[in-house]
């Protein structure tokens, strides 16, 4: 199937503002409510768009901050940088740009890869609770023979998958392989038309630069840095998520002062931000009622 030229862009309910990173990057963002500051970093190749509905929730109490990632959502597409590390970076930007002495992370997925890379590149001082939403350790399973291995680490590739995931995306298949694995990703009871417009959003980083942002992503393996996390965290997985919820249960173990949620039952994939928010609010709810924090 040929890549089509254009794609929907999805239509926006939130205002939004525009930072200018040091590299020439527009990284656009919303910023609403007022409160502690809370940033949702979304996933591989997903938008901010996706959150609308969490966001709107969590803004009753908190300064909501979301992120479109260099090159997704409505941020400018720079030709370089498509790099975990580099993301990473990018945030720190933003928390100078908009002068935030400490943040919770609420991260999804690849998000979560960002902030683990912002701990071990500038430290935790600034960061007072995570929130690690449906992200293993590692993507890739180093053991692919050891069915025990995968699950407690997360590898749902093998190398061979991963390869073939990668040129694809490379190739004219690119929209095909980025529907299929996002269908992979939710229930079958997802509303077709939410689909389309998550598969839309997807395809707003072009295939070439996703290929090359998800090469990065998949290789890293973050327990090292899992193991140090001196915050409250709260883990999220799902018992219908193509990450393996031992995986998350796994990560819960590694972290002292945390708390582990495992949704089960319909809507407990992947995006199960997207597919039981009121679920997924409330388990947010109760554990940022648990470790309370004030603007300084």
């Amino acid at each position: 199937m040929d890549q089509p030229t254009s794609y929907i862009r999805s239509s926006h309910t939130l205002d939004r503002i525009v930072i200018e990173i040091q590299d020439g990057t527009s990284l656009s963002l919303i910023d609403v409510g007022s409160g502690p500051a809370l940033i949702i970093l979304p996933g591989w190749s997903q938008t901010v768009s996706a959150w609308e509905e969490q966001i709107a929730h969590l803004s009753k109490r908190n300064r909501v901050i979301a992120l479109d990632h260099r090159g997704h959502g409505e941020s400018g597409e720079p030709g370089h940088g498509y790099r975990v590390s580099r993301l990473a970076a990018d945030l720190k930007e933003v928390l100078e740009a908009l002068d935030l002495d400490t943040v919770t992370f609420l991260a999804h997925s690849m998000g979560c890869s960002i902030v683990w890379s912002y701990l071990e590149l500038y430290g935790s001082s600034q960061v007072s609770r995570l929130i690690l939403a449906d992200q293993s350790v590692t993507l890739t399973a180093t053991n692919a023979s050891d069915p025990y291995q995968r699950l407690e680490t997360g590898g749902v590739f093998t190398f061979d998958q991963l390869g073939r995931l990668i040129d694809d995306l490379r190739s004219r298949k690119g929209d095909l392989a980025t529907r299929e694995t996002l269908r992979s990703m939710v229930s079958a009871e997802l509303p077709m038309r939410v689909f389309e417009q998550l598969v839309a959003d997807n395809m707003l980083l072009p295939r070439e630069r996703a290929a090359a942002l998800l090469t990065d992503h998949a290789f890293h393996d973050w327990s090292d840095v899992v193991r140090r996390i001196d915050k409250p965290t709260l883990v999220i997985g799902g018992k219908q998520s193509v990450v393996p919820w031992q995986a998350m249960a796994s990560i819960g173990t590694m972290i002292p002062s945390s708390r582990t949620v495992i949704f089960d039952g319909p809507g407990s994939t992947h995006f199960a931000f997207l597919e039981i928010a009121k679920a997924f609010s409330a388990a947010v709810d109760e554990f940022l009622d648990s470790y309370p924090v004030y603007p300084r």
